[in-house]
């Protein structure tokens, strides 16, 4: 779809997107000075083709989108779905010992499955500290080099504990051992909600309930829809303040949100400055970081360089063009696949 960006008139609708035909296109208009586009290596190619004196204008929204994702792999490799924060006074090793006294055989087992995996993940750690490489760490241990990659980004101890299939359940349970029911009034209250599991089982989640609201524990979080949407806030300057509202020692633990914070604001604000050199020294600061996902980023702004410094100066934008692909849209729900490309081309050309 081909659309005049200063009177936001259609002019055109292409059946393919070969290379081949949008040179060809372009080379009737010989007058064309600047196209917007997406980040499109076909287009880009077809474009230099049909004259290299033609300005090549990235769209922003592509830009941001493929930022956003970038932020959102790098948010997802680096905070646990299910994050508990540490205690502040944790428990005592008679406490712990009473604890484990109580415990079923498969959940003594569960924790030094669990203690085993944070020694060796320490053990990973303290080798990477001392400058072995990953291939030497792998075969020393006797792991893969992908369980060497996972035990460098954990910085917890892992918990293999599977959560219950009657998780639904919890809130009343707990609501209810506030007011001091008893396990038989809890039962049926759980069945009348539709409980029909057995009464073990609901037991052992009232125990474990009142000994979790006996022991104080922190609740688990779940953070990463919260970070993205915040970091994606751009009429918040700082965001730190919030951060430290979700949990006063989220930053702490996850000391690189601030930095992912920074790199998100400050290249949104390149189209602000419009500044084209505020932009290369943006990306010599941030290739340097060790975010692997912000890396790609970076690798395909260079790629398209200039088009992507002319989005950052220029006015140019796909906004018109995206207008008139839902107008297509509508139309082609209107006719519902019985007309052809040459008609469906002549209602948008031809018509309001």
């Amino acid at each position: 779809m081909i659309v005049d960006l200063t009177s936001h008139q259609l002019l055109d609708i292409l059946p393919t997107r070969n290379k081949e035909d949008v040179t060809a296109w372009l080379k009737q208009y010989p007058e064309i000075q600047v196209v917007s586009r997406d980040g499109s290596k076909t287009y880009a190619k077809a474009i230099k083709a049909a004259c290299c004196d033609i300005k090549q204008v990235g769209d922003r929204w592509h830009i941001l989108k493929q930022l956003f994702d970038a932020v959102k792999k790098t948010i997802y490799d680096y905070v646990p779905s299910r994050w508990i924060p540490p205690e502040k006074n944790p428990p005592s090793s008679n406490q712990e010992q009473n604890q484990e006294f109580f415990l079923r055989k498969t959940d003594l087992i569960r924790l030094q499955n669990e203690e085993k995996r944070w020694k060796r993940i320490q053990a990973v750690q303290e080798m990477a500290s001392q400058n072995y490489s990953i291939a030497a760490i792998a075969r020393l241990i006797n792991i893969s080099r992908n369980t060497v990659y996972q035990d460098l980004k954990t910085f917890q101890k892992p918990s293999h504990k599977r959560e219950p299939f009657y998780d639904e359940y919890r809130s009343l349970i707990r609501a209810l051992i506030q007011k001091e029911q008893k396990a038989k009034h809890i039962e049926a209250a759980c069945r009348a909600r539709g409980y029909k599991g057995s009464t073990s089982t609901l037991n052992t989640m009232i125990a474990t309930e009142r000994r979790c609201l006996k022991e104080k524990r922190a609740k688990p979080l779940y953070l990463r829809q919260k970070l993205l949407s915040m970091m994606w806030n751009f009429t918040i300057p700082s965001h730190k303040a919030y951060f430290k509202h979700i949990h006063p020692q989220l930053l702490a633990t996850f000391p690189d949100i601030l930095l992912l914070d920074e790199l998100v604001f400050s290249f949104r604000q390149l189209f602000y400055s419009k500044n084209p050199s505020d932009l290369i020294e943006w990306i010599e600061r941030y290739e340097r970081s060790h975010f692997s996902f912000i890396h790609s980023f970076i690798t395909g702004l260079r790629q398209d360089l200039p088009a992507v410094l002319n989005s950052v100066q220029e006015p140019w934008s796909n906004g018109v063009v995206e207008g008139h692909v839902n107008r297509l849209k509508t139309i082609k729900r209107m006719m519902y696949g019985r007309a052809s490309f040459p008609l469906l081309r002549k209602r948008l050309l031809l018509g309001p």
